[in-house]
């Protein structure tokens, strides 16, 4: 038997894969944490998601707000220096990493529209 599964999420949303090598970093301000290293699962015009290495990430909790960092001449450029809310946590213990699901705060319409061109170039494929 099978069932067509309905994505309901409000926005659409490209995922990475391994190859596609969307890595960066987070920052939580005043924290005293070093800067954490990430790998970028998926984005969205509302967020992005992405996951760290569990050893490094006890700090980034629910409702946290982090900095993003991102490499200058990569593709999610535009990401640079964006704060995000940490609205979901997935930390299973049968996998090294953890997942972050971040919401936007305070979106640039620039950045909003890159993201929007990022999207839809990808559905166009």
């Amino acid at each position: 038997m099978t069932e067509k599964t309905v994505d309901l999420r409000k926005f659409k949303r490209i995922f990475f894969e391994d190859s596609d090598h969307r890595e960066g970093a987070v920052v939580i301000e005043g924290m005293g944490v070093p800067v954490i290293p990430v790998k970028f699962m998926n984005l969205s015009e509302g967020g992005v998601s992405f996951q760290a290495a569990r050893s490094l990430c006890q700090k980034i909790s629910w409702d946290k707000v982090v900095m993003l960092q991102v490499e200058q001449t990569g593709l999610l450029a535009f990401l640079n220096n964006l704060q995000v809310e940490v609205r979901y946590v997935l930390d299973f213990d049968i996998v090294p990493q953890v997942t972050f699901g971040c919401q936007f705060i305070e979106l640039p319409q620039t950045i909003l529209n890159e993201i929007r061109m990022l999207v839809e170039a990808k559905y166009r494929q």
